[in-house]
Formats: structure tokens, sequence, C-alpha cells
């Protein structure tokens, strides 16, 4: 595993999330629209006699639970990446990575908050990134 596929674990699984979130509001929204009831008299012995929406509400379910778990992952993941990051002895690298693989923050913001230019965050993220290799070797 490379140094940028250790960092970025914990934003390949918020996209994920992100993911599977659009898709259980997808199954909630179709549990949701329940069709009209049809109260004819008639009877089909093949026919699937469960309500329609108990299928979408399960899945939306499964879905949810399957969240859960990778929130649980995240933060296994944080404190592996926190652990690697407090060996570091450069107090800007540290904050600089933690907030760019941990808050997941843009590299403007960045910047902005350390009070430095672009090229010096990209400086400092290289150093770091060089050291990190280092240690995970």
């Amino acid at each position: 595993m490379t140094v940028m596929d250790f960092l970025t674990q914990v934003q390949d699984i918020r996209e994920y999330i992100d993911s599977r979130t659009r898709e259980m509001e997808c199954w909630r929204s179709m549990a949701r629209s329940i069709p009209a009831s049809n109260f004819e008299p008639h009877y089909n012995a093949t026919r699937n006699t469960s309500a329609v929406y108990v299928g979408a509400v399960e899945k939306a379910d499964e879905i949810q639970r399957d969240i859960e778990s990778k929130y649980a992952t995240i933060i296994d993941k944080c404190n592996e990446i926190n652990a690697v990051i407090d060996l570091l002895s450069d107090v800007d690298e540290k904050i600089l990575l933690r907030y760019r693989y941990i808050e997941n923050r843009s590299w403007a913001d960045i910047g902005s908050v350390m009070g430095v230019s672009y090229s010096t965050i990209k400086r400092i993220h290289k150093s770091a990134i060089n050291k990190i290799s280092d240690i995970l070797k």
C-alpha cells in the first residue's frame, strides 16, 4: 500500500458512505410510495401477497447497517492514520495531514487556516509524505 493509499482510506470510505446513503434514500422513497389497494374480489394462488414496500424497507435497512459498519471502520482508520501522523516531529506537517486526510479539507481551506500560500502547503505536504513513506517502510 502506498502512502497516499494509506492516507486516503478515510476519504474513500466517506465517498462509499455517500453513495450508499443516496441509494438508501432511493429505497426509502420507494417504501414510502405505497400503491393504492385493489379491492377487486379475486384470488391468485401464485401471486405474492406480501406488501410491495416490504422489500424496499428491508433493502434500506440492510444499507443502513452497512453504512453504520463503515462509520466504525472510519473511526479505526482515523486512529491508524493519527498514530502515524503523531510520529512526525514537525507540527505544521501534522496539522496539514490531519486537515487534509482526517477532516477532508480543501487545499485552499488549509492554506487559509494555516496562513500560508498554496505553494507552501504543497511543499509541507510533500515533505510530510516523504517522512511518512519512510515510517511505513
